[in-house]
């Protein structure tokens, strides 16, 4: 399924905040930067209603005599795969939806850096683990297509030091700045100035302290609009994160059919999945139900 890449703004103060992206698959196709969202367009031959799971079963037996450093990159490779392919849906999903009142719609921005940040970072350890032995020489020895070495020299620039990626991932991603200030919002207005909370103990969310932390990756995006560079991460973030998906899904394949594991073959209907546009989360909901028993 190949997804156009857009966003729609909503004009406040701060700047023009983003509250919509795309995410595209491995079909590369798909506009650049930002506008109105488009539909989904298909693969050529492809229903983009139907969307059946391909179940991959591999006998046990098999895989247990594998050599230890070809087991764990089979291995590795699933579990980054999982990762970054759970935390962009979740960036899609907390972007495309504009559905709600101010409150969700003001809290699905803290949602969407979160996850963009959460991204960047499993992305560069993921790159630094594929980086180095035992998994990098382990992964040398596969055979690898035209398509996977460019991949692989393409990310290679969007990840090295002082890259875009690489700047979020070690200013932001994993630490929470010192301290935080106003100054960075020059035009905050008094409505941005909010906190919002309910009648619950500890559900609270900060407007104006997640628009102070947005101001602090200004540079990084570099743009002085707090909407632009905002904008500027995730546009770059979702480029890199579909390079990095499908480049390590041909490793993958490659693990095991170097070593000749064929696996038997399921298809799972999934006539019922629903589009990731029209997917909602909530920040404002109500606890779960308790059952008590008797």
């Amino acid at each position: 399924m190949a997804m156009t890449r857009a966003r729609s703004s909503s004009t406040s103060g701060t700047g023009t905040l983003p509250t919509q992206c795309g995410i595209r698959n491995s079909a590369r196709s798909g506009s650049r930067g930002f506008g109105r969202i488009e539909t989904p367009k298909p693969l050529a031959g492809d229903d983009i209603a139907t969307m059946d799971i391909h179940k991959l079963t591999f006998p046990i037996s098999v895989l247990t005599t594998l050599p230890k450093d070809q087991l764990s990159a089979f291995l590795l490779l699933g579990l980054f795969l999982n990762e970054a392919n759970w935390l962009q849906k979740i960036l899609l999903v907390s972007t495309l939806d504009q559905s709600g009142h101010e409150a969700e719609e003001k809290a699905r921005l803290a949602l969407s850096l979160m996850m963009a940040k959460l991204l960047a970072a499993k992305i560069h350890e993921g790159w630094n683990r594929l980086s180095h032995d035992p998994l990098k020489t382990t992964l040398d020895a596969l055979p690898k297509s035209t398509r996977a070495e460019k991949l692989r020299a393409r990310l290679t620039q969007q990840l090295a030091k002082n890259s875009l990626m690489h700047q979020v991932r070690l200013r932001h991603a994993a630490h929470y700045p010192t301290s935080l200030s106003l100054e960075g919002l020059p035009n905050l207005t008094q409505g941005e100035a909010a906190i919002f909370m309910t009648e619950h103990a500890g559900d609270v969310f900060s407007l104006v302290s997640e628009l102070s932390a947005v101001a602090e990756m200004k540079a990084i995006g570099q743009s002085e609009d707090l909407g632009i560079a905002l904008g500027n991460i995730i546009d770059e973030l979702v480029d890199v994160a579909g390079n990095y998906c499908e480049w390590l899904a041909l490793m993958l394949s490659s693990c095991f059919e170097v070593v000749s594991i064929k696996p038997t073959q399921e298809i799972i209907a999934n006539a019922e999945a629903p589009r990731l546009d029209e997917t909602r989360l909530r920040f404002f909901a109500k606890p779960p139900t308790v059952t008590h028993g008797d």
